[in-house]
């Protein structure tokens, strides 16, 4: 991996550059077998993603579009590992042209879900503790949360666009 120069990082951290690839990725629902007045009955598999392929580097911005229920948050989840279980997925996504564990990717991932994450009464800076608290390694100290967290406000120029200390809902208003 070839490292990054980045003005935002901490004393020692080293950035690595990652290219994801994913090709030919498929996604259906899984068969269910139910019981319904008496019957048993399957539910036929349901596909959501056919034959997915693309790419991107280190640095670059992806605009993943389209129509609602096109699969958009399911291809995240199957590039970032997550929500899976009552999926069956098929394709290959790569690291840098090699394949990773589930562990390495669900632990350098992430990505903002569309609705209903933000806490309305809280500011900017309470938001990103919460979700800290909520997926950082719990043997991280205080300090290197809140360290975690400065770098973010810093590194998105939160505080020069006055929105740290703002409420949530006046700092991001609802779209018409």
């Amino acid at each position: 991996m070839s490292e990054l120069n980045a003005d935002n990082r901490s004393p020692g951290e080293t950035i690595h550059s990652v290219r994801i690839s994913w090709t030919n990725i498929r996604v259906s629902t899984k068969t269910q077998k139910s019981m319904y007045n008496c019957f048993q009955t399957k539910k036929l598999p349901k596909e959501i993603i056919r034959n997915v392929s693309g790419s991107v580097n280190a640095g670059s911005l992806l605009a993943i579009m389209g129509a609602s229920g096109a699969g958009k948050t399911t291809l995240l989840n199957v590039l970032t590992t997550r929500n899976l279980r009552q999926l069956s997925v098929n394709g290959v996504v790569l690291m840098n042209g090699q394949t990773v564990s589930q562990q390495t990717i669900a632990s350098m991932s992430s990505y903002i879900q569309q609705h209903d994450l933000f806490q309305p009464m809280l500011t900017v800076r309470e938001h990103l503790m919460f979700q800290v608290l909520l997926t950082m390694d719990r043997n991280l100290s205080n300090n290197e949360k809140q360290d975690c967290i400065q770098r973010v406000i810093d590194k998105r120029n939160v505080r020069k666009q006055g929105l740290e200390t703002k409420i949530i809902l006046k700092a991001f208003p609802a779209e018409k």
